[in-house]
Formats: C-alpha cells, structure tokens, sequence
C-alpha cells in the first residue's frame, strides 16, 4: 500500500480521528501514535481515560443548563464514544436526566437551533 493509500485510510492518521467509535483522544499511547500516524495529529500528552473524564466533567460542570450540557456531550459523541458513554457511566443518577427525559424534550423542541451534524431524532 502506498504512503498516499495509507494516508486516506479510515483506520489511519486522520481518518482513524474522525471516526468517533474508534477515536480514543488523547488516550492513544505513543507506539499507538506512531503505528497508526496519528503522530502531530493529537497533544504531545498521553493521559488516560479517567484523566480525560475528569477534563470533561470540569467542562459539563461550566455549563449553564443541562441543555447545553447535552449540546457539550452530543459533540462529545461526535468525536470520542469511549469517553461519551464513560461520561454518564461516571454518576447515571446526574447524566441520565441530560442524556434522556426531561433534557431530551428540550432538546427535541429546540432541534433546530442546536443541530451541529446529522444524527438522526
């Protein structure tokens, strides 16, 4: 397979980063980095999946309302699903009002205005 091939390969590089259900963030170690080019592609740090938990919910913790902590981990699902389902894994009793009823009513009413990629309602 040639460099220009591997370059567009949805498992490599780039391509592997836009895959959210294969996305790990900054969690990919260095050899993982190097092996699958992601190297430049992603901060120097290696930090694992608690340590970016606890960056997201200091994130969630900023937020105004649970409808924009709904907005926050629908982009979340859109770039790492690991850490998306760690999130409400972390305290269901606090997420799963944001995740599904009464947020998700909300959500669903103002569909319009937060839409940012199609995922289907």
């Amino acid at each position: 397979m040639t460099s220009r091939h591997r370059e567009s390969d949805i498992n490599h590089g780039r391509g592997l980063l836009s895959r959210p259900a294969m996305n790990k963030g900054t969690a990919f170690t260095h050899q993982e980095r190097k092996a699958l080019g992601l190297e430049g592609l992603l901060p120097a740090a290696v930090e694992t999946l608690d340590i970016q938990l606890k960056r997201v919910l200091g994130h969630l913790a900023a937020k105004p309302n649970d409808l924009e902590c709904f907005i926050y981990l629908q982009e979340l699902w859109d770039r790492n699903q690991t850490l998306f389902y760690a999130t409400p894994a972390s305290n269901p009793a606090r997420f799963v009002p944001i995740v599904y009823d009464p947020t998700i009513a909300g959500a669903c009413l103002t569909y319009g205005h937060i839409y940012r990629r199609p995922q289907g309602m």
